[in-house]
């Protein structure tokens, strides 16, 4: 069934599409998905399978689109011709876009030979992302990995619409460029890659939207007429808030606005809601083991699921609805124990003040990842286990844990380790002890240091000086694969 909120918004909750291609019917109407879109696993299918199948209204997913073993799908644009934004609120992995082991992307049979007979169809042959409207992804990489067959996947500078992961796209496993078609040639050419005579363009029929006249702002289709600063992904008519195909602040009342208007509430970064709408706003799909009864809260001009730091959720007097009342005292948000690999792993301690279990970190990159960690793990104080930082390569200091105040080692690494930090090739620091407080407190275990060697031994000494440990091993903490890459004092 659509599930759809409003049908005259044609705003869906998070759509689920997989084992049949009938299930595409749950994407009837949407023009917004105010959560992710995924569509997975469908075995039984052949292109013939997706001739009417198409989503001409969707215009923005708030959080991602994945797309995993799903045969017989030779175009994603002619699923989605006028999706325009991915916004990554959240993501999977640190992904926004995702399409994966598509083994069976291609055109077969009489269809093919037929293009193959006409020269200028000869590229219908080869299979395509082909999202030809979308411009932005504003949060979150692409990851376009083992899709054999393939085409014009390099012939988009995914750097242009995904700019804050800039250099950080996962493109492997593809048909090879040379086995592929060109962009066109022909009067009007499309734009070129920045810094390269290569051309930009989806397939043989859309070229990269690229809005070169208009700065930081968006464009029309034809890509010269300038939209308003509010829009993202483009307008209907030039300099214009009321068209806007999506906003880049926020919706109200058919119109593009920078902030939401007073007794208003901003919801999911897109739309301003009224107080009652955002108290009745059902729980996202994604939240599976959320179990409370309207749990959104409308606090500080938002609505939102989750208190911020200084704030607990209480039933309000009559028991109907949640709030935020702030903490008599320090506030004590409990964590399941997790190994953080991925952005979407952290944004799950996103204001967890007590880990009931250990912490484990292995990252292996991410432009951003510092700052995602710093943003969802900056208010952990407790670990009831051990921690762990493992192979994590962006890493140079652990200032994103700087509220750490306690680990009990309750739970010890192989039975002995309460703090084990291993083959981490950029880490310089533990903390910045000039702007935290030196009362780091370890109940129980020993430390296990090995092959970092960019942190100096000194450092170390100086966290056995503020725990007060006894003194370590050669066997715990190596003096010969700490360190030994820099010039320490």
């Amino acid at each position: 069934t659509n599930k759809c909120v409003s049908y005259v918004l044609a705003v869906c909750q998070s759509v689920d599409v997989r084992n049949d291609v009938q299930a595409f019917q749950r994407l009837s109407g949407c023009r917004v998905v105010e959560g992710f879109v995924q569509i997975l696993l469908i075995d039984r299918a052949d292109e013939a399978a997706y001739d009417n199948v198409t989503f001409p209204e969707l215009r923005e997913i708030t959080d991602y689109l994945l797309l995993y073993r799903v045969n017989g799908l030779r175009s994603v644009g002619k699923l989605f011709p006028n999706l325009a934004v991915i916004r990554g609120n959240t993501l999977f992995f640190n992904y926004a876009f995702i399409s994966f082991e598509m083994i069976h992307l291609q055109v077969r049979g009489w269809r093919c030979k037929l293009a193959l007979n006409s020269r200028s169809n000869i590229v219908s042959c080869f299979p395509e992302i082909g999202l030809q409207s979308l411009t932005d992804i504003l949060r979150g990489g692409v990851r376009i990995e083992k899709n054999p067959l393939l085409c014009f996947v390099n012939t988009v500078d995914w750097d242009h619409i995904a700019k804050a992961s800039k250099g950080e796209h996962y493109i492997k496993g593809n048909r090879q460029k040379n086995e592929c078609p060109m962009c066109p040639t022909l009067s009007p050419l499309c734009p070129q890659a920045p810094g390269s005579k290569d051309y930009l363009c989806w397939n043989n029929n859309y070229c990269q939207k690229v809005c070169t006249n208009c700065g930081d702002r968006t464009c029309s289709a034809n890509g010269h007429d300038c939209c308003h600063e509010s829009c993202l992904g483009g307008c209907s008519r030039a300099n214009s808030s009321e068209d806007c195909t999506v906003c880049k602040g926020v919706l109200f009342q058919k119109k593009c606005i920078k902030s939401c208007p007073v007794n208003t509430y901003r919801y999911l970064n897109r739309r301003c809601i009224l107080e009652q709408e955002c108290l009745d706003m059902p729980v996202p799909r994604e939240q599976v083991n959320d179990y409370r009864d309207k749990p959104w809260k409308a606090f500080n001009n938002t609505c939102i699921l989750d208190c911020p730091h200084g704030y607990m959720e209480m039933k309000s007097f009559d028991g109907r609805r949640y709030q935020c009342e702030p903490c008599k005292g320090p506030c004590r948000k409990e964590c399941a124990g997790v190994n953080v690999d991925s952005i979407a792993s952290a944004q799950k301690l996103r204001g967890c003040t007590y880990i009931k279990g250990s912490l484990e970190i292995q990252i292996r990159g991410g432009k951003n990842i510092v700052k995602e960690l710093e943003e969802n793990l900056n208010m952990i104080e407790e670990i009831e286990g051990y921690l762990k930082i493992v192979r994590s390569f962006p890493l140079v200091s652990l200032n994103f844990i700087k509220n750490l105040k306690v680990i009990h080692g309750k739970e010890l690494e192989s039975h002995k380790y309460v703090f084990v930090v291993l083959d981490n090739q950029n880490l310089q620091e533990l903390w910045d002890w000039s702007t935290r407080h030196a009362n780091l407190q370890i109940n129980r275990g020993r430390l296990f240091f090995h092959f970092n060697p960019k942190l100096c031994l000194y450092k170390i000494e100086r966290l056995k000086h503020v725990a007060n440990f006894s003194e370590f091993s050669d066997l715990d903490v190596a003096r010969n694969s700490n360190g030994d890459k820099v010039a320490c004092k």
